[in-house]
């Protein structure tokens, strides 16, 4: 069983090495077009994590109505990347927004939050995945969201429920629970 896209990724890329001839089933893959690949595969198959991101963004449309801009919060990890990609994903669905990355991996702490407060109320932040800065110092999803939203002057959304009662604004969300089931 592979808990989400770094362990996919190690037993696809070991796979002949490690894993011949078993039964490979992933859970809560964040790039969808990665584990789609693999769909006609009889020894693959999994639950990806598919996150409610258009109800999310119209949503966040209400409450931040001047939006211009959605910021994809996230770092370089593969999870992260996935996430964000299903975000970028939606940039058809709301040509009026322009869609930018938040790389968290690029700055300090510091760089971070005083980057978080500059945005307003044109921007609609999207938190993803931040585990690591550039110092190479590791968050808990606790401290990551804490970090970003005491910095932010404007609510920070957030598609799954990973960091829901931490201060991320939810409204569609997926559920872990759901995807166990």
């Amino acid at each position: 069983v592979l808990g989400d896209d770094a362990a996919f990724d190690y037993a696809i890329a070991n796979r002949k090495r490690f894993f011949a001839g078993l039964p490979l089933i992933y859970e809560n893959v964040n790039d969808i077009a990665k584990a789609e690949k693999y769909q006609n595969d009889p020894l693959i198959t999994g639950v990806v994590e598919e996150f409610p991101v258009r109800e999310t963004i119209k949503l966040a449309k209400t409450i931040q109505k001047n939006a211009e801009k959605i910021v994809i919060i996230t770092d370089d990890s593969v999870s992260g990347l996935g996430s964000a990609k299903q975000i970028l994903n939606q940039q058809s669905n709301f040509p009026e927004l322009k869609f930018e990355i938040f790389d968290c991996r690029k700055m300090s702490q510091e760089e971070i939050q005083h980057n978080i407060s500059k945005f307003s109320n044109d921007t609609i932040l999207m938190y993803t995945v931040f585990n690591v800065d550039k110092n190479g110092k590791r968050y808990t999803l606790a401290q990551s969201v804490k970090m970003i939203t005491d910095a932010a002057k404007i609510p920070v959304f957030k598609a799954d429920e990973a960091g829901m009662g931490y201060g991320l604004f939810g409204g569609y969300q997926l559920s872990y629970a759901s995807v166990g089931k």
